[in-house]
């Protein structure tokens, strides 16, 4: 580990482009063209000065037609739509777009990524033959860094057969290629992509390297609340203006956020098949007092288990899953994005990110008896255990100018600032082997990261 480390800290090599990488998912949302036609009629917008959406049309009339749909449905709708989905026509990333992620505000959080996988890759024997695998790989910005990484370590550069890209956006794709094409080509490396994690198999002859950078977190969630006579669903279902709200004073409060916007929550019976099945996936929520609310996302959970395989079986492997959210269950997390603010979950579906935190206790249940999580810690803790002040001290002596070397030291304390980023982001660690890899093993608590 050291010596990837200081190698690292010595050199001065900057990325010459910025990009961002962000997650896309493989969602199957089905019938759009049927609904599309059912809902060219007789559909009208609650409000006639606003602008309605291709999804939004699309969600009313599939809730017409068959009645309250679940959150996870209209996450897919938003964000998964084949043709209209938020990801799916445009590229969303950057200042003019609706978010920033780490590896966009500094070349170093991919580095050091890297730096972590080839520690990881040197203590499992240094294998021949190695594949980096993103899910979600946004514009490649993640990719590309730890790729130039790698290319001065010539050992695991030279192991490298392929970069795998589970993405099924044609956008994201043509991006991807533009960032990784040529620096793929003067390592040998070969690009591919897939549309599920699931095509990609274990490998007897390959080493896996996989990193999930803010993926897990546009998951879709079922949102369940617990009652006296059993678990509900809250689900998503037209707003009628001429009909009073119904229901508990909770459900009716949060209508009236969303009341210019055409859709509301309600709640299913009690203990819908669904509702039950998902109440039961862990022994945690059975603890839970009444009034309770959480999110679970049973996809989330599929593509863990998938990834568990990937890295459990074959050659082995070790996978980084960093997104914000915690050790814990959340009941209310789920939020939207435009613009870099936050706005109403149901404002312009399809032209707005949305997210909830991240579960990393159920990713835990989700990787056991396949593989070993470790963690979660926080991103500051990462970062600056694995030589994010050397590094930044290498990049501001090559520095030209007084500004370059504020903004690589803005960038840097931005990633590991504990109010913001720096404790928000989570770093978990899956394994096939059992022993915890640094920085993952015990210690005592940071005052900087709980402050």
């Amino acid at each position: 580990m050291r010596c990837y480390v200081n190698r690292l800290a010595s050199s001065s090599r900057c990325r010459v482009h910025a990009c961002t990488p962000r997650l896309l998912s493989r969602w199957n949302v089905g019938n759009c063209a049927s609904l599309s036609q059912a809902t060219a009629s007789g559909l009208q917008p609650q409000d006639t000065g606003r602008v309605i959406t291709p999804v939004e049309k699309l969600i009313a009339g599939s809730i017409k037609s068959t009645g309250p749909i679940s959150i996870a449905r209209y996450m897919q709708f938003c964000l998964g739509h084949p043709i209209e989905g938020y990801y799916m026509k445009r590229d969303v990333f950057g200042e003019k777009g609706d978010f920033i992620t780490s590896p966009e505000i500094s070349q170093t959080f991919g580095e050091l990524l890297a730096v972590w996988f080839m520690s990881e890759w040197e203590r499992n024997g240094r294998p021949a033959r190695t594949r980096l695998v993103e899910l979600g790989s946004g514009r490649g910005t993640l990719l590309a860094d730890m790729l130039r990484t790698f290319s001065s370590f010539r050992g695991v550069s030279q192991s490298l057969t392929t970069i795998n890209m589970v993405e099924n956006s044609r956008v994201m794709r043509e991006l991807q290629k533009t960032a990784l094409q040529s620096s793929a080509a003067a390592q040998n490396i070969e690009l591919e992509w897939h549309d599920d994690l699931e095509e990609l198999e274990a490998d007897p002859n390959t080493y896996t390297m996989l990193v999930a950078h803010e993926f897990f977190d546009a998951m879709p969630i079922h949102m369940l609340e617990k009652a006296e006579d059993g678990w509900r669903e809250v689900m998503v279902d037209l707003l009628r203006l001429d009909q009073p709200e119904e229901g508990d004073s909770e459900v009716a409060e949060d209508n009236k956020i969303h009341a210019a916007f055409g859709f509301r929550f309600v709640k299913s019976p009690p203990n819908t098949p669904l509702a039950a099945l998902l109440s039961q996936s862990s022994t945690r929520y059975a603890a839970l007092p009444n009034g309770s609310r959480i999110e679970v996302s049973p996809q989330g959970s599929a593509v863990a288990q998938a990834l568990a395989r990937l890295i459990g079986n074959g050659k082995g492997g070790a996978a980084m899953i960093i997104d914000y959210g915690d050790d814990h269950t959340f009941g209310s997390s789920l939020r939207a994005f435009r613009r870099h603010k936050h706005v109403d979950l149901f404002d312009s579906p399809g032209e707005c990110d949305i997210t909830a935190n991240v579960d990393f206790a159920a990713v835990r249940e989700a990787v056991e008896d396949k593989a070993h999580a470790h963690g979660p810690i926080t991103q500051r803790h990462f970062l600056m255990s694995m030589g994010l002040v050397q590094r930044l001290d290498a990049l501001l002596k090559a520095a030209e100018t007084d500004e370059h070397k504020m903004s690589l030291a803005h960038a840097a304390r931005r990633l590991v600032d504990s109010t913001s980023m720096g404790s928000e982001y989570k770093f978990m660690a899956i394994t096939s082997g059992e022993e915890i890899p640094y920085p993952f093993e015990k210690r005592k608590e940071d005052p900087a990261e709980t402050s």
